[in-house]
């Protein structure tokens, strides 16, 4: 019967790039700095778990994807991380920041 089975292929791991230091400000529009402080004023630290994406990580995956709207698929090979991930850290990332937005985004009003 093991003789029947198929082997499964070796599986192939494609080698991501993704954005460092030094190619920080072009694909996301704001410096290394900017990204760690955003990372920290929305998320917890309890946000990550076991080996998931860390919190910087997610925030640039958002910030990527806002400053230059298209595929996640372009996302995700821009920052190194699947499309699928990307996807769904899109739209946690979009989740927190609405909850959010009541501390950062003001109105005029007007002046009698």
């Amino acid at each position: 019967m093991a003789e029947s089975m198929p082997i499964r292929q070796r599986k192939f791991y494609y080698v991501r790039s993704g954005i460092n230091e030094r190619n920080c400000k072009e694909p996301l529009r704001f410096n290394s700095e900017s990204v760690d402080f955003l990372a920290a004023q929305f998320f917890e630290e309890s946000d990550i778990r076991g080996g998931g994406i860390s919190r910087r990580q997610q925030m640039k995956i958002f910030l990527r994807f806002i400053g230059d709207p298209g595929f996640q698929s372009g996302v995700a090979q821009d920052v190194g991380v699947h499309r699928t991930s990307a996807n769904k850290t899109i739209k946690y990332v979009m989740i927190r920041v609405v909850e959010q937005s009541h501390n950062w985004i003001r109105f005029p009003t007007r002046y009698s």
